[in-house]
């Protein structure tokens, strides 16, 4: 079987905003990569297969005339809003685990778009008028994080207009309704369950609809890049459902839905093929849109979509000067890494990492104890909130995933949650020697180390917040620069002065390109600079080879929010200090991640605002 190639914008590439294509999907295509949360919800954050906690419904409160009371209001709006996206975003409905549309893909059609603005403009109004002497402390958090949802979402529309500047949206839309369903939690025995099947026989046949729209709105202001990336996509997608989607089809029993999934499967995938021939033929030509979103709009998406206060001026600064600092440390990791090696053609420090990985027949295990070390390593190195009952446990990584390593791990709104796992691709499943020998160099000790860090003391930690958050308004909302910038912090405050060469070399080398990318990022979208400059700081400052440092370019390009890693990191660390120094004497490192972690998706500055008070 094979599987569709691992994307260049892997996770999320934009915040993901409900109501508007802020988030454009690509959080949700590498299949089986964890949707936007996580497992468990039980008293204490422990039990990693339990019920959703949801609240009690009571009576909305009102007024003698009948009015609900403020508090009431907001979150009938909330609850409202909430409804009418997820019936206009059925792909978002199963990222965030709410199941009740899988069978449907996105409604893109002018029309629906421009009713959707209509509604974000109203439901703006009531959320300015509802007093804030009214609402509860929770109440006023929630309306600020629902105002930005919709002010993000209705910049996008009238703003951005990724609908008419984006074939690849259409591509990923169609990408993340299969990826949903045919993912590691929703199959069984690697075949596909009834329901999913079901489900997703519903989306594949909807798919030629999904097209045509396209062809419909797609304007010639679209940038060559995203055509090209789209057609890539496109035909990933269209192998896939052509080589492996039969055989996850091949063991469901009830032969009429099996018979459809294989009729609907054809269908979409000549509907991908008649995309691609269009693509290619009518609208690439005449694509020669900019891909540079320019500062205006660049500042927009992080005053709107992460609160972020300043300017792209006040923030370039502190990039330099951490990404300056970053590349000393890898430098100096780099020595210690090759000292005392003997000198000659194969004396690279990279590649004395790669040397250190254990026997194919000892991969999980050993990956399972770096796990059980990590659980230890997150408790009393870096004091953060680690279940009682530890981190998920690693399994064989499904014939339809890609990747390396994965967590998997239930969505907020999931109300029948399941064990998490840590997916780990099996060098035995590589077709030739030379394959198997690169897999294993690829997943060797030090780099398992400090992904499963940043997977499981980072993203895994995230996850079971926004599950345990204490409203539905801080459980659907999402902030990148928290839920990447908190794996990237937990990297960097387990491994910045390790005491292992080679894990510290890793972790150093990562936080250097993550800077990087936000760096390139500022300097393409906010400062006109060339996709030529971008790879060249990449093979320049990274050490990368030329087809690497275009990649990274290419991302950066398609992908303003690519820095969100290393800027949520950079925003973290600044708040811990700030909260620590309010704090004086009794600031512990606990009670900042246990608080840090409260407020569910809700962006760091507005975490701020709550810790430190508006300043």
């Amino acid at each position: 079987m094979r599987k569709r190639p691992r994307r260049a914008t892997a996770r999320l590439s934009a915040a993901l905003v409900l109501g508007g294509y802020v988030a454009v999907l690509p959080a949700l295509l590498p299949a089986c990569n964890r949707r936007a949360a996580s497992t468990s919800s039980s008293g204490a954050p422990s039990d990693m297969a339990t019920e959703v906690r949801v609240p009690r419904q009571s009576v909305p409160a009102t007024n003698p005339d009948g009015a609900l009371e403020p508090q009431a209001a907001l979150e009938a709006l909330v609850r409202a809003n909430l409804d009418a996206e997820l019936a206009l975003r059925p792909t978002m409905a199963s990222w965030l685990g709410d199941h009740g549309y899988d069978d449907k893909l996105d409604d893109v059609r002018t029309d629906s778009q421009l009713r959707e603005a209509t509604r974000l403009r109203t439901l703006a109004d009531q959320l300015r008028a509802l007093p804030d002497d009214k609402l509860t402390r929770v109440g006023r958090l929630d309306r600020k994080l629902l105002q930005r949802r919709t002010d993000a979402a209705l910049h996008e529309l009238s703003e951005m207009r990724p609908l008419e500047r984006s074939p690849l949206l259409y591509v990923d839309i169609a990408q993340a309704g299969v990826d949903s369903l045919v993912s590691g939690e929703r199959i069984d025995d690697a075949s596909m369950g009834t329901d999913a099947l079901r489900s997703l026989n519903g989306r594949l046949w909807r798919i030629r609809g999904l097209f045509d729209e396209a062809r419909r709105n797609l304007r010639g202001s679209a940038p060559e890049l995203s055509v090209r990336r789209a057609i890539d996509n496109a035909q990933a997608l269209r192998a896939f459902l052509g080589e492996t989607l039969p055989h996850l089809v091949a063991a469901v029993p009830d032969a009429r839905l099996a018979e459809d999934a294989r009729a609907a499967s054809v269908d979409a995938g000549r509907a991908l093929d008649d995309f691609v021939n269009w693509l290619q033929r009518d609208f690439q030509p005449r694509a020669h849109g900019e891909l540079a979103i320019g500062p205006q709009r660049f500042w927009d998406r992080m005053r709107l979509v992460e609160a972020m206060p300043g300017s792209v001026e006040v923030l370039l600064p502190r990039v330099e000067a951490a990404l300056r600092d970053a590349t000393r440390r890898v430098d100096e990791a780099t020595k210690v890494v090759v000292a005392g090696q003997s000198p000659g053609p194969r004396l690279d420090a990279l590649h004395l990492v790669e040397d250190d990985h254990p026997r194919a027949e000892e991969l999980a295990a050993k990956t399972q104890m770096v796990v059980d070390q990590l659980a230890t390593w997150g408790r009393e190195r870096a004091r953060l909130p680690v279940p009682p009952l530890g981190l998920p446990h690693v399994v064989e990584m499904p014939p339809q995933c890609s990747g390396l390593v994965q967590l998997e791990a239930n969505a907020p709104l999931e109300k029948h949650a399941r064990p998490a796992v840590v997916y780990l691709e099996p060098v035995a499943r590589a077709t030739s020697e030379k394959a198997r020998t690169e897999l294993s160099r690829a997943l060797n000790r030090p780099t398992l180390t400090v992904t499963l860090a940043h997977e499981l003391l980072g993203h895994f930690l995230v996850s079971l917040a926004r599950r345990q958050a204490p409203t539905l308004m801080q459980r659907v909302s999402s902030s990148m620069l928290l839920d990447e910038g908190f794996a990237a912090y937990v990297e960097h405050l387990l491994f910045l002065d390790s005491d292992d060469p080679k894990v510290r070399l890793v972790a150093e080398r990562n936080s250097q390109l993550r800077l990087l990318r936000l760096y390139a990022s500022i300097r393409f979208h906010a400062q006109a600079a060339k996709l030529d400059d971008i790879a060249k700081l990449f093979s320049d400052d990274a050490g990368l080879d030329d087809s690497q440092a275009r990649r990274e370019a290419e991302r950066v390009a398609l992908d303003p929010m690519v820095g969100a890693e290393a800027l949520g990191r950079l925003e973290i660390e600044r708040l811990r200090i700030d909260w620590q120094a309010a704090q004086g004497a009794d600031a512990k490192l606990a009670a900042f991640h246990a608080a840090l972690l409260s407020y569910g998706g809700a962006p760091i500055e507005l975490i701020r605002e709550e810790l430190l008070g508006a300043q």
